[in-house]
């Protein structure tokens, strides 16, 4: 059990990783690579927050947490490898 929730902990800030890198090199201009670069990881960690975490205040149902934490790897994966 502890495992398992180790291994998703760093999936998860693996997932924040690769938006950053992927906000970095998105763009030309400093602006946008900023605001996609720092921004994007710390909305996605914001919305955990709130809705995602064990301790959140406004809980995800079952189903919609494993939905929810699906599309932000698949975005994550895809991004690395849309712009290596």
């Amino acid at each position: 059990m502890v495992i398992n929730i180790a291994l998703r902990f760093i999936l998860e800030v693996c997932a924040l990783a690769f938006l950053a890198y992927w906000g970095f090199q998105s763009s030309q201009d400093l602006l946008i690579r900023l605001l996609l670069g720092i921004g994007l990881p710390l909305f996605i960690a914001i919305l955990w927050g709130v809705f995602g975490s064990p301790a959140a205040p406004i809980p995800f149902q079952r189903i919609s947490s494993a939905i929810a934490r699906t599309i932000n790897i698949w975005f994550s994966c895809i991004s690395i490898i849309l712009f290596r």
